[in-house]
């Protein structure tokens, strides 16, 4: 797996579904509600779960559009979001890579046993 870098968000449009994000590896992402530290986006269909996993993990480095200083994210807590009808939330001590991925697999199989 290559290495994590930071996460880096430019804006590129704000409407009613929310502000919408063009991130430093190309992905486009929308921050459709931040509540008290957590952060709600929309990650577009047919990027992998991978991908996904690893856009979320660089939210929380050092250098991140969310870790930076005085960035509207910079007091985030968490990102939540839904990736094939199941619902992720990763905060800082679940942000690794593999946690994403695992949490997606857990859940998932968790919702066709039940």
């Amino acid at each position: 797996m290559d290495r994590i870098i930071p996460t880096k968000l430019k804006l590129y449009e704000v409407s009613d579904s929310g502000m919408h994000f063009k991130t430093n590896t190309g992905e486009n992402i929308t921050i459709y509600k931040y509540v008290n530290g957590n952060v709600h986006i929309r990650v577009p269909k047919g990027i992998p779960i991978g991908k996904i996993a690893e856009i979320i993990s660089g939210c929380f480095l050092p250098g991140s559009s969310f870790t930076k200083r005085g960035s509207i994210f910079s007091k985030f807590s968490s990102i939540h979001f839904w990736f094939n009808d199941i619902l992720i939330e990763v905060e800082e001590h679940n942000s690794e890579v593999r946690d994403i991925i695992k949490q997606y697999f857990d859940k998932g199989l968790r919702i066709r046993h039940t």
